[in-house]
């Protein structure tokens, strides 16, 4: 039986101010603090304070052998700090207990590889030194926004020592072959590929009732006999942690699913939890996958096109890159975070107008009434930034 990679996905981005064309020159604040705040203690409240604790327990009861990873981005982090410093005690003590790994990514959740490259090893560099202030330990394994992959952020990632990266088990990566097997980079082969198993994932952060009624949700009973199904050595889940609350409004029973899923796969013989760093020791490689072309799981396209695919995204995004030599040129602390906070990469998914199920699931917690005021609000702030750019 296949052993069970989990990776628990924490994102919380910034709220961008209502920021209107009268608002250009009066105001260089463009996060509202008001709104993380209040975001962050609902969805502590009720989804991540509670899911530590659970999976601490599950940790404690099962003497070591429930073993994930995380995935904590560094936005998020820099909102915990601020308004919710407990979270950030409850990820120590899951670092503590020796049975969590945790993951690195650009810090501020960008696209930064696919505009500017100094920018993107710098974010690297800064969230591979906050995970190991914070937690102890430099990151070995490396994730890109929406399991983004090729052989160059092989490359990149394998210039700072990463030993594995996570990537999305897409088709044409794949070409027939299984997703659920550890591989290694063509481009250079230290670095060991994790491919997500894309169904199963998408399984257990929806709470399909596919597999029961018509109203049912998923339990952790129906979805071992899923994982039951699969050959191969290992199943690589990658899911958001808030996947048990946000996404499962009026469905009972997701923080149970968390508390009772450790639980019912270890019950059955051979199967076990792996962290990233254990699969590397466990596994060897089944082959080398060579990935010239960039893909994605999240688009239809596999091709960051949720986030670039139309004019106003494109418009947005090459305006933000546009300054990026000016603003490293100020040496202003301020003026570099304002520019980074602009970088997240779901102010351009809230420009999305494409109409298949992920983005239409998202539109819903969009902080605006479409994807046009999304971006117009953005531009205001951008055309305010750059100016201030331009007279300091």
């Amino acid at each position: 039986m296949p052993s069970v990679c989990l990776i628990l996905k924490v994102h919380e981005p910034h709220h961008l101010r209502h920021y209107s064309f009268f608002d250009i020159g009066e105001s260089p604040a463009y996060t509202d603090d008001v709104a993380d705040f209040a975001h962050l203690d609902k969805m502590a409240r009720q989804c991540y304070l509670p899911a530590t604790k659970i999976l601490l327990k599950q940790i404690d009861e099962h003497q070591g052998d429930f073993r994930f990873a995380i995935l904590l981005s560094g936005v998020a982090i820099d909102q915990f700090e601020r308004f919710q410093p407990e979270l950030l005690i409850q990820f120590k003590r899951l670092a503590d207990t020796g049975c969590v790994e945790f993951i690195c990514e650009p810090f501020f959740h960008s696209l930064s590889f696919l505009f500017s490259k100094p920018e993107f090893k710098e974010q690297i560099d800064l969230h591979r030194h906050k995970i190991s202030a914070l937690f102890g330990k430099f990151p070995d394994t490396f994730h890109y926004h929406a399991l983004g992959y090729n052989n160059d952020i092989a490359l990149e990632a394998d210039s700072f020592g990463f030993k594995a990266i996570l990537a999305a088990g897409a088709e044409r990566t794949l070409v027939g072959r299984s997703m659920n097997r550890l591989y290694e980079s063509a481009a250079c082969t230290s670095l060991k590929l994790l491919f997500e198993n894309p169904l199963l994932a998408d399984n257990l952060a929806r709470f399909s009732p596919a597999s029961t009624t018509s109203t049912a949700p998923l339990t952790p009973t129906h979805f071992i006999n899923r994982l039951l199904q699969k050959q191969g050595d290992v199943i690589t889940l990658a899911t958001n942690l808030n996947a048990f609350e946000e996404h499962t409004l009026g469905v009972p029973g997701a923080l149970e699913f968390l508390s009772q899923f450790p639980d019912v796969l270890l019950s059955h013989k051979g199967f076990n939890f792996e962290t990233p760093a254990q699969v590397l020791n466990a596994h060897t490689p089944c082959g080398s996958i060579s990935v010239p072309g960039f893909t994605t799981w999240e688009d239809a396209e596999q091709e960051a096109q949720d986030w670039v695919g139309n004019e106003m995204q494109q418009d947005a995004i090459h305006g933000l890159y546009l300054l990026e030599q000016e603003v490293k040129a100020h040496r202003d602390p301020a003026m570099l975070l304002a520019w980074r906070h602009l970088q997240v990469s779901d102010h351009f998914f809230y420009m999305n107008t494409k109409q298949h199920p992920e983005v239409m699931e998202s539109a819903e917690s969009s902080p605006y009434h479409s994807p046009y005021d999304a971006y117009i609000n953005f531009m205001n702030i951008l055309t305010d930034f750059s100016e201030r750019l331009a007279t300091t």
